[in-house]
């Protein structure tokens, strides 16, 4: 298939550190499928290849402008969005990261998708979002520590920064909590001590 030999050329320019060389390759070829009107899909797929693979050696905005060129030919590309909200969060574009992740999430919902929409959310603030984020993973993965590590350590910063007092508190388990109560749900805290 073209793809499978493009990628092949442009990884043995990229490995043989021939930048300049690699990026010409994708300009050359980009070349060649703009004189044509129609596309087949898997052109559509080869123009996004090729815009996907120039990304990582140009500037962040102008990656941007390759991943958004990528999507409007291939838009149902998982991958081409997490890589453009991956780039958006490098931006500081995090509502724009977190419109990515959605539709990742809207057409293949799975835990990484909500974990990096979640630390999204933290960005901008949004704790209960995070949060919900954060839980959605564990639906997913019940036994998922840094899921419920950072679902912790946002309850408690939010407790913190708002002074809502926690409750310390021995469940019928023995086990001791930190009870906290917030206006988007009721946390145990383990006893860190």
């Amino acid at each position: 298939m073209i793809i499978d030999e493009f990628i092949k050329k442009f990884n043995a320019l990229v490995s043989s550190k021939k930048y300049e060389e690699a990026m010409n390759y994708c300009a050359q070829e980009l070349q060649k499928l703009m004189n044509k009107q129609e596309f087949t899909h898997d052109e559509r797929l080869y123009v996004a290849t090729i815009y996907s693979s120039m990304v990582p050696f140009l500037d962040k905005n102008e990656g941007l402008k390759c991943l958004d060129a990528a999507i409007s030919y291939v838009p149902n590309s998982a991958e081409l969005y997490y890589q453009r909200a991956e780039l958006k969060c490098n931006l500081s574009d995090f509502q724009g990261a977190i419109d990515d992740y959605s539709i990742v999430i809207e057409n293949a919902p799975e835990p990484m998708a909500y974990g990096l929409r979640g630390n999204a959310k933290v960005n901008l603030g949004d704790i209960s979002g995070a949060v919900s984020d954060f839980k959605k993973i564990l639906e997913y993965e019940p036994d998922n520590k840094n899921a419920q590590n950072a679902i912790n350590s946002l309850i408690i910063q939010y407790a913190q920064a708002n002074n809502i007092p926690c409750l310390s508190c021995t469940l019928k388990t023995g086990k001791k909590v930190h009870r906290i109560v917030t206006d988007f749900g009721t946390f145990d805290i383990p006893n860190l001590n």
